[in-house]
């Protein structure tokens, strides 16, 4: 504000603004990632807020009882890396069909996150140093439409995340697959 005329503004110990496009390694909170008010309502969510190892493979899944058939899918992954170009993401279908969506590319900005929604309908292509921060909706890497329209969603899916380099570490917030557009997911209940 010093440049405007505005008020000075003064910090006491370490605080700081936070530009995370500026900072190496800054996460960013993956609830600001509202992109309309039926996101929640939306996505099968997961939010495992755990480690992904400095080396080798995590997996993690999430239930899905719905048997209406596929036409659209879109998965929402948040992640927070050292170094997001040693990664390799894969969505896996109940029945073990897989899609490699993120394909070890490189944020246009320091901060090292990944949240965005990998849809085959976007308009932009994932490309190395084209984002910040905030990704928009982004096509995967593979065709996931190609590999699981018709399918019947109902199981496990599971996101793998293959860090191919030892020392850097990462989280991953959360993540989250919506089926066929729905602005709400069925609701499971189940009575005996």
């Amino acid at each position: 504000n010093v440049n405007n005329g505005g008020p000075e503004l003064f910090f006491r110990n370490n605080a700081r603004f936070s530009h995370p496009g500026q900072i190496s390694d800054q996460p960013v909170s993956p609830i600001n990632r509202n992109s309309n008010e039926s996101f929640q309502k939306g996505f099968y969510m997961k939010r495992p807020f755990t480690a992904i190892p400095g080396f080798g493979n995590y997996t993690d899944s999430v239930r899905i009882n719905s048997n209406e058939p596929l036409t659209d899918l879109n998965l929402f992954v948040s992640i927070n890396h050292q170094n997001l170009n040693d990664l390799f993401i894969y969505l896996i279908a109940p029945n073990g069909d897989s899609v490699r969506v993120f394909n070890n590319n490189s944020p246009g900005s320091l901060d090292n996150n990944l949240i965005t929604v990998f849809d085959d309908n976007a308009d932009s292509s994932l490309v190395s140093n084209r984002y910040n921060s905030f990704y928009t909706k982004v096509k995967p890497s593979e065709n996931m439409g190609s590999i699981f329209n018709g399918d019947n969603p109902r199981g496990q899916w599971k996101l793998s995340i293959n860090d191919m380099e030892n020392g850097n570490t990462g989280i991953l917030y959360s993540w989250g697959i919506q089926i066929n557009n729905h602005s709400e997911r069925d609701k499971n209940l189940n009575l005996k």
